[in-house]
């Protein structure tokens, strides 16, 4: 299923790959969403929310939900081919989050990369 790209791996299962296969943990991750949990370094999935300021850095709008800590819900997203910084992670709001996994159009890349460049 991990394969067949129905399920995402928890992260102790794709560092135990990593490490069986030899290969950085990024080979793994990279175009992969991750919740705030999966990502190795906390730091930046805490850095990349504030950023967005509970806005999607994609649509421009406020965060459809709050989480039961009061936080607004965005999700993260990595960009394909960057290893996991806050240079290359974006906050998204779970409908654009689809639309970059579903659709993966480049437009939007492309914005995101630029739009996290300037900050």
């Amino acid at each position: 299923m991990y394969e067949r790209g129905q399920r995402t791996p928890k992260l102790k299962i794709i560092l135990v790959l990593a490490e069986f296969f030899s290969v950085d943990v990024n080979y793994f991750v990279i175009g992969f969403t991750v919740s705030h949990e999966q990502i190795e370094n906390s730091y930046i999935a805490t850095e990349v929310f504030k950023r967005a300021s509970g806005i999607c850095e994609l649509c421009n709008t406020m965060a459809p939900f709050i989480r039961s800590n009061g936080q607004p819900y965005l999700e993260t997203y990595i960009l394909k081919d960057h290893s996991i910084s806050t240079e290359h992670v974006a906050a998204v709001c779970p409908n654009c989050l689809k639309k970059l996994e579903v659709l993966q159009l480049p437009g939007d890349i492309i914005y995101l990369k630029n739009k996290i460049c300037k900050n």
